[in-house]
Order: structure tokens, then C-alpha cells, then sequence
């Protein structure tokens, strides 16, 4: 039950709805009283309710019960200095939900992709971006050729990248997830929907 209410609590705050206009968007097939005491745990929806939410959320109804119990933290956050505080707090929502969720199936796959931390952290971090970005080039054997699709290229190497909401202030936003087992990190980079084609790629 506490699965379902931190992410029914999650998933509308991520899109920036209260809890009327969730209510709106379910037609008013329940109250905004309700939805806030589903919410608060105080009472479970009906099967055909959590059928109702989770297709308003466009999720599955497994999707609401899954534990994204994955402590993510925010490292980078690029924006413009029009950003509202409100816009950034849903950009932050949003990338949190979507990044624990792939991490969250991620974890569940027999294969797993991840960075070795003395790899980010020792090799890459204290560098220069132009000496870091040659030294992983080398260490993923991409040659000096321009990159036709980065976002294939980050993916195949375990580095998830997610599209946020479109906005026109917001560049992006870098997650690590320190993984349960070993000395080894998961990442992810949100993008804003509305970036061109050379400015999403900087970022």
C-alpha cells in the first residue's frame, strides 16, 4: 500500500497537477477528496479506480505498485535564470520518477550495464570536459569520428537518457543512483523536449 500511495503522490506531482485536475482528467470518477485520501493511505481505490488512475498516468497498474525504493541523487541541474522555482520542482519530479523506474526494472534484469565508480569518479572527474570526453571516447573505442546518434551510443553503454517536458528555460539534469551491490553506479541525464538538435547534444 505505501508503494502505491509515494507513487500516486509522485507520478501527479511530476506532471505538475493537483489533485483537482487529476480528478478533472479522471472525468470526476472520483472526488478530490478521494484521490487525497488514497494519497494519505487512508483508504484504497476500487480495482476499476487503479485501473482508471493508472491510465491517466498512461502506466500500467503494476507500474503504481512497484518499489522505486532508489536513492537518486541530482549532481547537475542546468538552467536558465527564468526557470520558476515551481517548473524546476516538477523538471525534478518528473527526471526522479522516469530515472527510478528504469533503474528500478534495470535492477531486475539478469544483464546489467553500469559504470565503475573509480572510473567516473577517479579517472573522469577530476578532468577537463574536453580531456574527459577524449579519455571516454578511448575507453568506448568511438574513434575521433563525429557521433551520429549520442543518445544510442550513452544508452548501449548503460547511461540512461531521458526526454522531460518541454521548457524553454531548462537545459538538463544528471542522476546517480549508488547500486546496492559493489562499488558501482547507475546514471541517468534528463533533456528538455523542446532542445534543438545542437543544443541537446551539448547538453
Amino acid at each position: 500500500m505505501s508503494n502505491l500511495v509515494e507513487n500516486m503522490r509522485a507520478l501527479r506531482i511530476s506532471r505538475g497537477w493537483s489533485l483537482g485536475d487529476l480528478a478533472e482528467k479522471m472525468n470526476s470518477l472520483v472526488s478530490r477528496q478521494a484521490l487525497q485520501k488514497y494519497e494519505t493511505g487512508e483508504i484504497s481505490p476500487s480495482p476499476t479506480v487503479l485501473q482508471a488512475i493508472a491510465n491517466t498516468f498512461h502506466v500500467k497498474v503494476l507500474d503504481l505498485a512497484l518499489n522505486f525504493n532508489v536513492a537518486l541523487k541530482v549532481v547537475a541541474f542546468r538552467k536558465r535564470q527564468r526557470l520558476t522555482l515551481k517548473r524546476e520542482k516538477t523538471l525534478r519530479e518528473e527526471f526522479a520518477e522516469k530515472a527510478q523506474l528504469r533503474f528500478t526494472i534495470q535492477s531486475r534484469c539478469e544483464v546489467e550495464s553500469i559504470m565503475h565508480i573509480e572510473f567516473i569518479d577517479g579517472r573522469l572527474g577530476s578532468l577537463a570536459p574536453e580531456e574527459a570526453a577524449s579519455k571516454l571516447r578511448h575507453e568506448w573505442k568511438l574513434g575521433d569520428a563525429p557521433i551520429r546518434n549520442l543518445t544510442s551510443v550513452m544508452e548501449d553503454h548503460g547511461i540512461h537518457v531521458i526526454t522531460l517536458g518541454a521548457c524553454d528555460s531548462f537545459d538538463g539534469i544528471c542522476g546517480v543512483s549508488q547500486c546496492e551491490h559493489g562499488n558501482r553506479k547507475r546514471f541517468a541525464i534528463g533533456v528538455g523536449a523542446s532542445e534543438n538538435g545542437g543544443r541537446y547534444r551539448m547538453t
